[in-house]
Order: C-alpha cells, then structure tokens, then sequence
C-alpha cells in the first residue's frame, strides 16, 4: 500500500483547489437558502379520501372522509391539494397541477377555497382549456368535444399573486374503472 504525504498533500495545489471547490459550493447553497427564505413558496400536499357515510351519537347520518386504503372499481376518489404560501413575499404565476391517475376516470371538481381558473387536458399535460373549450381530434382530424373520461390532468391557476400565509385546498374527483 502506497503511503501519502498528508503535509505535502495538504499544501498541494489540488487540496487547494479542492479547498476552494467546497467552499464556492457551501457559499452558493447558503446563498440558495438565503434566497428561499426570502422568496415565498408553495408547501404542497396531496390526499386522496374516500367519502362514507356514517350515522353519529344522535342517529343522524353524517358524510365524513378517510383515506382511500382500498379501492374497487366503481369508488370515487377525493384528490385534494392542501396549500401553504411559505416565506416573506406573495406568490406569483402560482399554478397547480394534478395527472387524474392511470385506471381513473375524472368525474368533477372538489371544492376549492379560492378563485381559480380551472383548466384540464386530455393529451397528458401538453395542452390545456377549460373544460367546455377543450377538444380533440376525431378520427378523420377534425376537433370535437373532450370527454371528462378523456381527461388526464388538472391545473389550477390562480390569477392573482398569492399573499404570504395563506392556506387553502383544490381538488377534483375520479372513479376507479
């Protein structure tokens, strides 16, 4: 086994250079993490439910929901994306987008908490329109309507700049073929 030198090794011009290397690296992610913290984002997060319906201490039938563990064909699923704007500065050009998952068929919206334009496409994600305008080709070329069950995904955009601190929720609705 070859034995090194640490002292020459130390004040050699690659440890040198490695030195440096390292430090332009811990320089420019303290500046990214700077930068972030200033800057405002979007924390996302996606649940899928299911809604059942359950009768409470008062006889009463309630709907609640709970996660979608089991799924058989013919179940709707609840898609919901819970949003926080993080850091000092509004949200600009936010927009929020969901594929509808393979063997889903959309069925509609969820309840969202704010004004949004709601657009989908059905050629996975290169085009998107609202869903009265949304089109594709027919068999001879020529646009005809999209069919929800066309759908494969989702977007949510907002039109305003998003304040810091605001929390909110899109979502949509498929079934299991």
């Amino acid at each position: 086994m070859k034995q090194v030198n640490i002292r020459r090794f130390v004040t050699s011009p690659r440890w040198r250079a490695l030195v440096v290397a390292i430090a332009v690296l811990m320089g420019s992610l303290a500046a990214s993490a700077a930068w972030a913290q200033h800057r405002s984002m979007i924390e996302l997060t996606t649940v899928a439910e299911m809604e059942f319906e359950v009768i409470d201490a008062f006889g009463a039938k309630q709907v609640v929901r709970k996660a979608a563990v089991k799924v058989v064909p013919g179940d709707e699923v609840i898609y919901t994306n819970h949003f926080t704007v993080v850091g000092e500065e509004a949200a600009e050009a936010v927009a929020i987008t969901n594929p509808v998952p393979e063997h889903m068929v959309f069925t509609g919206l969820g309840d969202n908490t704010l004004s949004v334009l709601v657009t989908v496409s059905a050629d996975g994600g290169k085009h998107y329109d609202r869903p009265d305008r949304l089109t594709l080709a027919d068999a001879e070329g020529n646009p005809r309507p999209a069919r929800p069950d066309e759908y494969t995904h989702v977007r949510w955009q907002f039109s305003e700049p998003v304040p810091p601190g605001i929390k909110g929720f899109v979502s949509f609705r498929a079934r299991l073929k």
